[in-house]
Formats: C-alpha cells, structure tokens, sequence
C-alpha cells in the first residue's frame, strides 16, 4: 500500500501537460493575443506604406486628345464661288508673277518675242468670246461643271469651231506648260517660261482659273 501511496503522490506533484487539442488559457492566452495583434498592425503598417510608395511610382495618366475634327475643303471654306476660287489659285500660285496683277502682263521677258510677258486680261477676245452673253454662256457651263465643247456651243457663239479650238489649247497650255521661244537664237533664252501644272492643278482647278480669266474682260 505504501508503495502504492508514494507512486500516487509522485503522479500528482508532476505539472499536468496540455493536450495538443486544447488552447492556452490564463497568462499564455493574453501573451498569444497580444502577439498577434502586434503582428497584425505590423503588416498592416508595411502594405500601407508599400501603397504609398506605389502611388508615387505609378505615373499619372496622360489625358487623351480630343481627335481634331476634319477641316472642310479649301474651296468651300474661303471662296464663295468658282471665279473666287480662280482669282485665290491665280495669287496662291504666284501667276501675277509672270502675267502681272489681275492679268495686267507688261513683266519684261529678255529675249522673248514679244519682249515681256502678253497680258491674259484680253484672255477673252483671244478665244473669240467678244461678247458679253458669249462669256456668261461658258462661265455658266463652268460654274455647273458641264464640258463646253463646240456643239454644245453652236447655238450660243458666233464662232463654235474656233472658240472650241482655242480654249482646248488655253487649257492645255496651263497643263502641260509652254517654253518661251527665243527672238534671237544667237542670246541666252528667255528667262521666264510657262511651267506645267498638270501635277498640282485638278482639272476644277483650271476651271475655276479660266472662270476668273473670262471674268477679267470688261
């Protein structure tokens, strides 16, 4: 019995173990809290300061353009018709360069037939339009963008055939330019000639310049 009584009291001296299921109470509960809260604002503290430093990393975003609207063309914003058009291509073109202000001519042209630069303000007795009804007939057909070709011409000018002709070669002259000959093959040549403008001049380019010649005649 003694025996037995000493292996009991030794039994119940010893500290009693936690099992592994169970949880601290006491002093090691508050201590296990407090840890994890200190643990829990620490982190708290490092992803907030982390943002921070994202933030002012991260670039800010580039406002995006307005697109710019498409402007309208040229002839419709400036001109409020086709000889306008013809008068703004004759300046923007620097043809008074050569043919004067308003057609005027008289530019000295060395060595040249004529001696200088013909005068475009007779433009219309040149491809026989002496009449003041003839010229409106082909400024009409011009500003309706309609060909004007010798039958179409025949029961409004006197001169259908001829006008026909000589308009043909105008425009083609402004197309395809014109080198001007020599007076004296034995000098150096003219120093102004007629260029071509087929690459840079449409077809309603040349157009609205021979509207603006004829409207040149008084």
């Amino acid at each position: 019995m003694a025996s037995g009584s000493v292996s009991g009291d030794r039994w119940a001296d010893e500290p009693v173990q936690p099992s592994a299921g169970r949880r601290p109470r006491g002093l090691l509960a508050v201590r296990d809290r407090h840890w994890r809260w200190l643990f829990a604002a620490a982190l708290g503290a490092l992803l907030f300061s982390c943002g921070g430093i994202l933030a002012a990393w991260t670039p800010a975003p580039r406002p995006r353009a307005r697109p710019t609207p498409p402007s309208p063309p040229p002839a419709v914003r400036r001109f409020s018709g086709l000889r306008e058009r013809g008068e703004h291509l004759y300046v923007a073109n620097g043809c008074f360069g050569c043919h004067g202000d308003r057609g005027a001519g008289g530019v000295p042209n060395p060595n040249s037939i004529l001696g200088f630069v013909p005068a475009l303000r007779a433009f219309a007795d040149k491809v026989l339009l002496h009449d003041a009804d003839e010229r409106a007939w082909v400024l009409d057909r011009l500003v309706a963008d309609r060909p004007v070709t010798e039958r179409d011409a025949r029961p409004h000018l006197r001169h259908p055939a001829r006008f026909a002709v000589r308009y043909r070669m105008f425009r083609e002259l402004i197309r395809k330019g014109n080198p001007s000959p020599s007076r004296h093959l034995d000098q150096p040549p003219p120093p102004l000639n007629m260029p071509p403008w087929a690459g840079r001049l449409e077809p309603r380019d040349i157009d609205a310049l021979m509207a603006y010649l004829l409207s040149l005649s008084p």
